[in-house]
């Protein structure tokens, strides 16, 4: 005869905690910042997301992919292309524009937001900064500012209803013991790690040219010359996953469906 368990008894205020992480919404969403080269496909990788997916596009011409035309017919994913197009700082009406969208409760109609490209978003802030201080250049001090800002803003996405993703450049650095290459995320360094550490996921797209072509590789894992990570997929991603946002939830054991 088998000795039936006790049941275990939790103090309660261990109890009260373990509910509370339960409860939390944020421990079943996905929140990525997505970095490579330019032209390896980060904006194409939207598409794999769950859907309708809303683009803030600062890069010029990102949405005008070819694979994107027929999902944005089906307002399957739906681009906001005036932070690209204004010749005016964007920054400050994408401001105003993105706590309205809050109170409004504007991002529950999606599956994800994204914003295309950190690098840019970037850019547009430091020009809205030059604006107001009347000078040709960013000073420490402003940088500063605009760094905690732009943290700030990243930390509201990440709280929001829907899935995050943010896209990025990489640039090649050499480290200073070795001398090897480093690729990092391309801005001041004061937001190089800052801003990455921010996310649980840490993704880098990568492309491997093999003798049937340029395959697109998702790092999930640091590399020598790469920094990437994962939360979700530990112990379960690849080192190299296929770019797939959709394919990853389901292999995390998360969420992976469309809202309708």
């Amino acid at each position: 005869m088998t000795e039936q368990k006790k049941p275990v008894v939790l103090d309660p205020g261990v109890e009260k905690l373990l509910t509370m992480y339960a409860e939390d919404t944020a421990q079943h969403k996905f929140n990525a910042i997505v970095l490579g080269q330019l032209g390896v496909g980060k904006t194409t990788l939207l598409k794999t997301a769950r859907m309708p997916v809303l683009i803030d596009s600062f890069d010029p011409g990102g949405p005008k992919l070819r694979d994107f035309q027929p999902l944005i017919k089906e307002g399957r994913i739906v681009p906001d292309m005036r932070w690209s197009k204004s010749k005016e700082f964007p920054f400050s009406e994408w401001e105003q524009v993105f706590q309205s969208r809050i109170r409004e409760k504007f991002f529950d109609r999606f599956g994800t937001y994204s914003i295309d490209s950190a690098t840019t978003f970037l850019r547009s802030m430091a020009e809205y900064a030059m604006k107001k201080s009347g000078r040709d250049n960013v000073s420490q001090p402003e940088w500063g500012a605009i760094g905690n800002s732009f943290i700030s803003y990243i930390k509201q996405c990440c709280a929001l209803s829907c899935d995050f993703v943010l896209t990025g450049h990489l640039v090649l650095e050499a480290e200073e013991v070795e001398g090897r290459m480093i690729a990092r995320f391309a801005s001041i360094p004061s937001m190089q790690v800052n801003i990455p550490i921010l996310f649980d996921e840490i993704y880098v797209l990568i492309n491997e040219e093999k003798s049937d072509g340029i395959h697109v590789k998702l790092l999930t894992r640091p590399t020598g010359k790469y920094i990437a990570r994962t939360r979700i997929g530990s112990g379960i991603f690849l080192p190299q996953e296929e770019p797939n946002i959709k394919k990853l939830l389901e292999k995390a054991g998360l969420p992976a469906e469309d809202r309708s």
